[in-house]
């Protein structure tokens, strides 16, 4: 892999398609209502502890709120999905002439429904399976837990609930100690994948995924010198609302040890930390999606057996402003 070219078309993207950073701004707008809820919990909190309101209203705010972040969850997980399907056509379209062409929504409009429901679809089958492995780890101890529940002193507790929990409660630290391996081991066919069922939109959804987990088997190395690198973006850029975040714990905790402690400079702190993370999500997400999406484009071109060329798919077509530019000179 070329890693220049790489980092050239990465760059070049990211700062000539505007359409990327519209996209971010649509994204970072669909995040600001979450700020608004996550400000209400801390009041319903504080009221509940204090009791400033009655029983009554809080169960209504509690209701209110919990409705609330269910269907905001699910508008926001739908529209990032929108997001995500655009920047990869955007990043797609563009390359590799991310400097000589402005990709418009029009570009993407055609293709903008298949990939949104291809990528919807790869997000439920790995949720699904994600939830699967974690309850194969837990149900042992959720199970150990509850029948132990029903003993009320230890001498009487079957030697059944007892293994159940043992086994739970050792395969839950397994899970934790192996998390982070696994991730980092099934990261590059996560990120291959995420982009083949987008960018091969024409091919059938089945066909799109073994190409993309079939670019990263054969390509792991490079894959995974690309997730390293991501890793390392998306940590550099949460080190910038880091400070904000420490010094909201920390005029939340004088608060709560009775200490004075401005609520209003509390505020301004606690939600400017929160919109900074909201900013920093949709960086990452707009820096990780361009950069996965140019490293598998350039594997693309590399592997001898790709499926079909890029003359075929209308998504790496040429886009019609370039074509013209090449007849007219």
């Amino acid at each position: 892999m070329d890693v220049g070219f790489v980092l050239r078309t990465w760059f070049a993207t990211l700062r000539h398609q505007r359409l990327l950073w519209v996209l971010g701004a649509l994204l970072l707008v669909a995040y600001l209502p979450f700020i608004l809820v996550s400000r209400s919990l801390d009041f319903l909190s504080q009221s509940l502890l204090e009791g400033a309101l009655s029983e009554t209203t809080l169960v209504t705010w509690a209701i209110g709120l919990v409705v609330s972040i269910i269907l905001g969850a699910l508008l926001l997980v739908g529209f990032n999905l929108v997001v995500n399907v655009g920047v990869i056509l955007t990043t797609a379209r563009a390359y590799p002439h991310p400097t000589k062409v402005s990709i418009s929504w029009s570009d993407l409009r055609p293709h903008m429904a298949r990939g949104f429901l291809r990528l919807l679809l790869l997000s439920l089958f790995g949720g699904g399976l994600a939830l699967v492995i974690v309850l194969v780890f837990l149900l042992p101890l959720l199970g150990g837990v509850m029948g132990s529940s029903l003993f009320q002193e230890p001498q009487d507790l079957n030697a059944l609930w007892l293994v159940l929990l043992s086994l739970g409660v050792t395969g839950f630290f397994i899970l934790l100690c192996c998390l982070p391996i696994a991730i980092f081991f099934i990261g590059p066919f996560v990120a291959s994948t995420t982009v083949a069922v987008v960018v091969e939109g024409e091919q059938a959804f089945l066909r799109s995924v073994q190409q993309g987990l079939l670019q990263a088997r054969r390509k792991y190395g490079w894959w995974v010198l690309t997730i390293l690198g991501g890793t390392t973006v998306a940590v550099v850029l949460n080190l910038v609302p880091a400070p904000f975040r420490a010094l909201s714990g920390l005029l939340e905790e004088l608060q709560n040890q009775g200490l004075p402690s401005p609520l209003f400079l509390n505020a301004i702190i606690s939600g400017l930390a929160e919109v900074l993370n909201a900013i920093v999500g949709v960086l990452q997400t707009l820096a990780l999606l361009t950069l996965y999406t140019v490293v598998y484009l350039h594997l693309r071109e590399q592997l001898d057996d790709s499926p079909s060329s890029p003359v075929e798919n209308p998504i790496l077509a040429e886009p019609p402003g370039l074509i013209q530019g090449k007849e007219n000179s």
